[in-house]
């Protein structure tokens, strides 16, 4: 359970600054205060999706903590599956209409890369950080 939760509050912190950037590059945004909360609800909900990478993680390698240490086959697991959860969250939400792009958004086709580049960057870095903080603690968290 410790785990979950130190992958979940890194996953937050990493992505909370990745949402306020990006937020000028979505359509009817609220005044900056507002926009602020939005953006942490929203590194919450990315938040989930980067315990799914990893719960991916766990079923396909058989380990709490199996990103550790970093490899390629560990990468391109996170790769694929950022890129898939980007872009089915991504166009799942264009076509629900919650939300839209301003024309300063890069897209290829409907969905917008920012947003799926975001789960392709974010979770390496956020498992990069969990194990440091865990190697600190003597690697207990994993097993």
């Amino acid at each position: 359970m410790r785990a979950v939760v130190a992958i979940f509050a890194a996953a937050v912190l990493f992505n909370y600054p990745w949402e306020v950037a990006q937020s000028m590059l979505f359509a009817d945004q609220p005044p900056f205060p507002t926009r602020l909360w939005h953006c942490f609800v929203a590194s919450l909900g990315d938040a989930v999706l980067v315990l799914l990478i990893w719960t991916t993680g766990v079923a396909v390698f058989r380990s709490g903590g199996w990103f550790q240490p970093p490899g390629w086959r560990r990468y391109g697991l996170m790769l694929l599956i950022g890129v898939v959860v980007g872009v089915v969250v991504e166009a799942t939400a264009l076509s629900l209409g919650r939300w839209s792009y301003t024309m300063r958004m890069p897209r290829i086709g409907s969905v917008g890369v920012i947003p799926v580049l975001q789960m392709v960057i974010v979770p390496p870095l956020v498992f990069a950080a969990v194990t440091r903080i865990d190697i600190g603690r003597g690697g207990e968290a994993w097993r």
